[in-house]
């Protein structure tokens, strides 16, 4: 039946999903550490997991889809599905929610994530900065010029003359 493929699809994403919560957790452990290899390879794993997840969510839309048609239901909907298939509907809506639920989980770790990375990513430039201060030249007057790194926000003009 129908609705046996899209339970088994529905598991597959179920355990990407959940599988992904766990790495996203580590992911926020390799920041912290600022191991940067660790982080470019989590990077390139997150890509790969986001292409296999937006197939399954396809591959189960479209069986969820058959098997609505295959129940002759004028809406497919969970709980449509649910009421054609009894037992087997409720898994499949249990299930559906898990992966709702691990979602959302991956969401919060990512919003987190993105904090994490931005204050790593101002140490990192005050740590430059520290590393390479703006040096100044001062004019005959003592009074600041131009920076020669360009770090200096503003710039005056000097006449020979001065």
């Amino acid at each position: 039946m129908k609705i046996d493929q899209a339970l088994e699809i529905a598991e597959k994403l179920q355990t990407l999903m959940l599988s992904e919560v766990e790495s996203t957790q580590e992911g926020i452990l390799l920041i912290r550490q600022l191991d940067l290899e660790a982080i470019q390879a989590r990077a390139t794993a997150r890509e790969s997991f986001n292409e296999r997840a937006g197939a399954l969510e396809e591959d189960l839309m479209n069986a969820m889809e058959a098997a609505g048609q295959e129940a002759k239901l004028e809406s497919t909907t969970l709980q449509e599905l649910r009421k054609a298939y009894g037992g087997r509907g409720e898994t499949l809506e249990q299930t559906v929610r898990q992966i709702q639920s691990a979602a959302s989980q991956i969401k919060q770790l990512d919003a987190y994530t993105q904090v994490l990375m931005r204050k790593a990513l101002s140490f990192v430039q005050s740590y430059m900065d520290c590393l390479n201060p703006p040096s100044v030249v001062y004019n005959k007057r003592g009074r600041m010029g131009k920076t020669v790194n360009g770090a200096g926000k503003t710039a005056l003009t000097f006449s020979r003359r001065a």
